[in-house]
């Protein structure tokens, strides 16, 4: 029967001292116990194993906090980019960098104008080149309406 456990990944064995069971567990999964066919073991047997339970758990636990803190983090930074688009056209993007800085984006997200921000007025000016405001259509010409005219009558 062929082993799921992953070698390269880099895991920690233990062998159980009275019933001669392999625990496996992998580095970059602290806390986390594993047989050798990836069902999942109980601290309490992988503690019989000889692993430091207690320790890896605090492990577990911090790794846990620190994605959960990435994600959060991520996700304020997403949101704070989003703020950031003053004026939108066509793809093309103004971007407030702060500080009276602004960058035009195309529509694959690069920078018009690389190593130079732009003042508000320049950026914007810059937008409507690159993405000029539609031309409104003129109406259509009003169609005459010809009232035939009444010929004099002859009549006297």
């Amino acid at each position: 029967m062929a082993r799921i456990i992953d070698y390269n990944r880099g895991v920690l064995i233990n062998s159980h001292p009275t019933l001669g069971m392999d625990v496996f567990m992998y580095v970059d999964t602290p806390g986390v116990y594993l047989t050798a066919h990836g069902t999942a073991v109980s601290e309490e047997l992988a503690h019989q194993a000889g692993y430091p339970v207690e320790q890896y758990r605090k492990e577990r636990q911090k790794r846990d906090r620190m994605n959960a803190a990435k994600v959060a983090i991520e996700k304020e930074l997403e949101v704070a980019v989003e703020d950031k688009v003053l004026k939108e056209r066509d793809g093309f993007k103004v971007m407030n960098l702060g500080l009276g800085r602004y960058d035009v984006v195309d529509p694959d997200g690069n920078v018009l104008h690389p190593g130079q921000h732009l003042p508000e007025a320049t950026a914007l000016k810059l937008l409507d080149q690159m993405a000029p405001l539609p031309v409104p259509k003129a109406p259509p010409p009003a169609q005459k309406v010809v009232v035939p005219l009444k010929k004099p009558s002859t009549d006297v």
